[in-house]
């Protein structure tokens, strides 16, 4: 990590990392493959945190997709689409990695785990690449399991309803085992989900809001979130209804949505305590369809409801605390993102009376 000194161009970017050209090799490549296409990376200061052993990272050739000397018919976009179904084996690749790497006294560097690293990378890669793995290359799956892959519905039967015998599971005394006993759902259930809220003094919302504005002043900020109304109420109206649409498609009650507590967090609640499998499958897709939806929610406080293909500017004011574009930028979606907590606490209130 290198700090670029005062007078560098590089000093302007902002909530972004900036990689080198030079070298015999690129640094994204060596971070879990990155190609840069979105990628969001993690920049951890704490020297705790620092591995203690630095591995060379893997080097998988790269695959020129399959090209067409025609045009694209929907054929093709069909045949592609039943082929990704096909081989979509991303999820049983990772679990299969996860059993190993417990099992194997080497871990992660185990070989059958370095094989299904690379099976993963070039999985993930397949709806850009149109290389799909074959199931059969997959390394044989080990008798016994880690406690923490015990599902909550196994019974104490050898064999499962389709007659294929389980798993024998062992106590794991490695990182995720010790996790995974340290948790206790049970009490978090009890203790934490159903304790008494105390309803009098100030929201949770309210003391947010005062501590937003107190930042704001301390900043020498102004709000002027009454000129971001009718955007502000746009962006609650897409949210609320996207939101809405998880909270009804996620229930296993089709008469009794999930809350947007569920959707936001990205998990389910069981009423009874932990998790079922249903629900801990649904969650993962809940999850990865509420990240969507709050990536989608904040690119348009960051550029605005789009108008004739043009972002709408909302510094339409005197202001002196934005000294150059790229500050004006970050002002307005800032200030667009107080007028939405404004909008829906609103609105809250009103429910309320």
């Amino acid at each position: 990590m290198v700090t670029p000194p005062e007078s560098h161009p590089l000093r302007k970017l902002r909530n972004c990392i900036a990689f080198s050209q030079k070298g015999s090799r690129d640094l994204p490549s060596q971070l879990s493959a990155g190609d840069l296409d979105g990628d969001l990376y993690n920049v951890i200061w704490d020297p705790q945190a620092r591995t203690r052993t630095t591995f060379e990272p893997a080097d998988y050739t790269r695959v020129a997709p399959p090209s067409l000397d025609r045009p694209v018919t929907r054929e093709d976009i069909a045949n592609f689409f039943i082929d990704f179904m096909k081989s979509d084996i991303l999820g049983l690749i990772a679990i299969m990695h996860q059993i190993v790497a417990d099992v194997q006294v080497e871990g992660t560097n185990d070989d059958d785990c370095i094989k299904l690293a690379e099976m993963h990378s070039t999985t993930v890669d397949y709806s850009k690449t149109g290389i799909a793995v074959n199931w059969w290359d997959m390394p044989r799956a080990p008798r016994s399991r880690a406690d923490f892959h015990i599902m909550d519905d196994d019974n104490e039967d050898d064999v499962n309803d389709m007659g294929i015998t389980k798993p024998r599971y062992y106590r794991s005394e490695k990182i995720l085992g010790r996790l995974y006993r340290g948790i206790d759902e049970k009490i978090i259930w009890s203790e934490d989900i159903h304790r008494t809220i105390p309803t009098h003094g100030p929201s949770v919302w309210e003391k947010l809001m005062g501590q937003v504005q107190s930042e704001f002043n301390a900043r020498s900020i102004t709000a002027h979130y009454d000129l971001y109304h009718e955007q502000a109420r746009k962006i609650r109206t897409l949210y609320e209804e996207s939101i809405s649409d998880s909270m009804w498609h996620f229930s296993e009650n089709p008469r009794k949505s999930i809350s947007e507590v569920e959707v936001f967090c990205g998990s389910i609640l069981n009423r009874q305590g932990s998790q079922s499998r249903q629900q801990r499958e649904a969650s993962i897709r809940l999850k990865e369809e509420t990240d969507r939806v709050l990536t989608w929610i904040v690119k348009l406080i960051h550029e605005g409801i789009k108008k004739n293909d043009e972002a709408v500017m909302y510094h339409e004011y005197e202001s002196n605390d934005e000294n150059d574009e790229s500050s004006r930028a970050e002002y307005d979606a800032l200030r667009l993102s107080w007028s939405c907590l404004v909008k829906r606490m609103k609105r809250v209130s009103q429910h309320a009376v």
